[in-house]
């Protein structure tokens, strides 16, 4: 879970929580980072990594695919707001991100973090892969969309 920030004196987010499935048998596990201002964070379908979503303290934001056991941050990527929400997600088979950008919604590829593809949206707010990765769902406030990822999946 990631925790929300309650009241105006509240910090922003700056852990991410994870417990494994049953949650009662298991503890909660907190992932720290150089993070401040977390907006979203996506777990792996592997559950190996996390993805998070977060504001460095110089206000660039900034995406980080992080190890879950390790802690270690495997790779960081510029992230640019300007979305209508903050949403990122995994493909099924971890080999992709994909969030919700500046008028657009990026796909990276999840090893390197670099722009695989990107759609213009002028209100782009969701995204998420079906089950087989064969489609990207991506949302706005203008229009639904589902598209192929077999020209650009590898």
């Amino acid at each position: 879970r990631q925790p929300k920030a309650v009241g105006r004196g509240a910090l922003p987010p700056s852990i991410i929580i994870v417990r494994d499935w049953p949650f009662l048998m298991n503890d909660e596990k907190i992932i720290e980072g150089n993070w401040q201002n977390v907006q979203a964070a996506a777990l792996s379908n592997s559950a190996k990594q996390i993805a998070v979503l977060h504001q460095l303290p110089d206000a660039m934001l900034r995406v980080d695919v992080v190890n879950r056991e390790t802690r270690e941050i495997r790779s960081v990527a510029p992230f640019s707001y300007g979305g209508t929400n903050f949403s990122i997600t995994w493909s099924h088979d971890d080999r992709y991100l994909a969030y919700v950008g500046n008028r657009e919604i990026v796909v990276l590829d999840s090893n390197t973090l670099e722009v695989v593809v990107a759609y213009e949206d002028q209100f782009p707010c969701f995204v998420g892969f079906s089950p087989s990765d064969e489609y990207l769902a991506l949302g706005s406030w203008t229009q639904g969309t589902v598209v192929s990822t077999a020209v650009w999946r590898r």
